[in-house]
């Protein structure tokens, strides 16, 4: 098990471009055999998520490890000299660490994700009628559920009013929606969901955002505020488990869009098959398309929109930037 963790933080930092801090450590961390030793022992994936998180969440601001996030200071100093501190730190707070990692998921709910799923989702809700059904596997706290509340830009082509404010480039020969599909009902399956009126849960979700982000700090804070305007139906489940019932149990007729932004990765192989069958059986049912943006086979430079059903059936539409900043034709 510790030779596949070392590759998943080098493979790791290779994708944290929009923060140093991380890339520093998670290379650093590739190379260390206490550190890899404890964090073979975090129960949920994945792993690299899970010990930055969990780091994030432990911190306070009189730590000195607290002088190199932005989260945590408004002039951090540069990662140079911080993996030491940070190793220190991670085995001082291991039992808290552990813990975290077996009651905690990752759950990060960047809401400009849904903008780069809009063009796809608009066309499938053209193509299936509306309104539609919305159910988002690894919900999270449901925020993304409210993607007809958000304000977008595509490039200057901009639609809706509010203080979520999303703006997307777009690359190559992409189907530029001009509104947000009008929505029935909003469920989200989620293991673990997020309780936004428990303080420890709000900062979870904060502590898996990368210390450098402001930005997606705000964002997420204002996300937050739409989110308790809006009525979405919470499940607590096992997604492959679950979402055939979930869409069974739909009130009314209608089109269902079922999505899903990194959470296939949370998946096993038998998750990922019962998943597949459960969407195969429904669809005889009711008219259901699934929209993915996910690091589909861990190994892709860029995430990939795909549209479809069944995995095995998904075309890819879309590459995107892992938060959501550009999306690019295929």
């Amino acid at each position: 098990m510790a030779d596949g963790v070392y590759e998943d933080f080098a493979r790791w930092g290779e994708h944290a471009r929009e923060s140093p801090l991380y890339q520093e450590l998670a290379a650093r961390v590739s190379e260390d055999d206490e550190l890899i030793a404890l964090v073979a022992d975090i129960e949920h994936l994945p792993r690299p998520n899970m010990l930055f998180g969990a780091v994030q969440f432990l911190l306070d601001t009189d730590h000195e490890l607290s002088h190199f996030y932005a989260s945590r200071t408004e002039s951090p100093v540069g990662p140079a000299g911080a993996f030491p501190i940070f190793k220190q730190f991670a085995l001082d707070h291991a039992e808290e660490i552990l813990d975290l990692g077996r009651t905690r998921f990752v759950q990060t709910n960047e809401v400009r994700r849904v903008a780069a799923l809009m063009p796809a989702l608009m066309r499938e809700a053209d193509r299936l009628g509306e309104p539609v059904h919305l159910i988002e596997v690894g919900a999270s706290a449901g925020l993304n559920l409210c993607l007809d509340r958000f304000q977008y830009d595509f490039g200057g082509l901009e639609f809706g009013h509010s203080d979520v404010h999303l703006r997307v480039e777009l690359e190559g020969d992409v189907d530029v929606p001009t509104r947000a599909p009008y929505v029935q009902r909003r469920v989200g399956i989620d293991k673990n969901p997020v309780d936004l009126n428990d303080p420890d849960d709000l900062r979870w979700l904060e502590s898996l955002i990368w210390p450098e982000q402001v930005e997606r700090r705000r964002r997420l804070r204002s996300a937050v505020r739409v989110r308790a305007t809006v009525q979405v139906e919470m499940v607590r489940a096992d997604a492959s488990s679950a979402i055939g019932g979930v869409i069974d149990r739909l009130p009314t007729a209608g089109p269902a869009i079922v999505f899903h932004t990194f959470t296939i990765n949370q998946f096993n192989e038998d998750q990922r098959a019962r998943f597949d069958r459960a969407l195969e059986g429904a669809s005889a049912r009711r008219s259901i398309v699934r929209i993915g943006f996910e690091y589909w086979d861990g190994t892709d430079d860029w995430p990939e929109i795909r549209v479809g059903l069944t995995e095995a059936s998904l075309e890819p539409m879309m590459q995107a930037h892992p938060h959501g900043a550009w999306v690019r034709a295929l």
